[in-house]
């Protein structure tokens, strides 16, 4: 499976046909040598960042999404907010030393090796404008070409598709809570549910809560990845939004904020990942 999906918020688009493909890294250094031969070291201490020059066939569609994700994470940058945009490589995998640091790119496996790990990452980016050239081709009209710059890493076992769960625990509840409701911090920092119709939980709903728990109890909340719960009854591949006291629907809410919370894997599964609320 060679192909690199780029994910902003709700916007997706994964490329399969290329026309251009290098990786590689920001500048990591030289060696020179002293008049006597002795060696004079320089670059980075920390991890050098990657960098892609793309240009891939794309339809119609995949065009707009393109141009779609950059300029969010581009308006999102001008606001001074997080535009950074998921990218998932599974052209060209990531080695390194010891074991594996950064997320696995959606359906990804690992390959170990004596000392080290190679397998098809996901990383955070920028991406520079999109430019396109028209060619002969009804299915794919344009030829796609832009830059990604890396700029955080994805940490392990947060690999969006990749089933690793993300687990907070810690917090007291403020009030008695049911399982399976989407909850937020009070501002005494109590978990309490999470409300669409709130405005002050517009961007601050926090997890899901795994178990019932009583008053003055520690609540353990997921923020991301699988979860199941044999008593759903969702509709697969739909999205799954906030409602009111912490409730999830599959219909979207007319009143307070929208906020996707996940998506249907199956009847009783659903895959947490919290998006950005937009206000009705």
């Amino acid at each position: 499976m060679r192909q690199l999906t780029l994910s902003i918020d709700s916007l997706t688009c994964t490329l399969k046909r290329f026309t251009q493909y290098d990786r590689t890294t920001a500048d990591t250094g030289q060696t020179e040598y002293s008049i006597v031969g002795t060696p004079l070291d320089s670059g980075p201490v920390y991890e050098p960042k990657l960098i892609w020059s793309v240009g891939a066939m794309v339809s119609y569609e995949q065009w707009f999404s393109l141009n779609a994700i950059f300029h969010k994470s581009d308006k999102i940058r001008r606001d001074q907010g997080n535009y950074r945009i998921l990218v998932e490589d599974s052209i060209e995998n990531f080695t390194e030393s010891g074991t594996r640091t950064r997320g696995l790119a959606t359906g990804g496996s690992e390959t170990t090796f004596p000392g080290g790990v190679n397998y098809p990452a996901s990383f955070y980016c920028r991406m520079f404008e999109p430019k396109s050239q028209w060619q002969r081709n009804q299915q794919y009209p344009y030829i796609a070409s832009f830059t990604l710059r890396e700029l955080d890493k994805t940490e392990e076992g947060s690999e969006p598709g990749g089933g690793g769960e993300i687990i907070t625990t810690g917090y007291i509840a403020a009030t008695s809570l049911l399982a399976y409701r989407m909850v937020t911090l009070n501002t005494s920092g109590e978990v309490i549910y999470a409300d669409n119709i709130n405005p002050d939980h517009i961007a601050s709903v926090w997890a899901i809560n795994k178990t019932s728990v009583a008053t003055g109890q520690t609540v353990t909340g997921q923020t991301f990845g699988e979860v199941e719960n044999l008593a759903w009854s969702w509709t697969p591949q739909d999205p799954i939004f906030l409602g009111a006291n912490g409730t999830l629907t599959q219909i979207p809410p007319t009143t307070g904020f929208v906020l996707i919370v996940g998506w249907a894997m199956t009847a009783t599964k659903m895959f947490i990942t919290i998006k950005q609320a937009i206000a009705l």
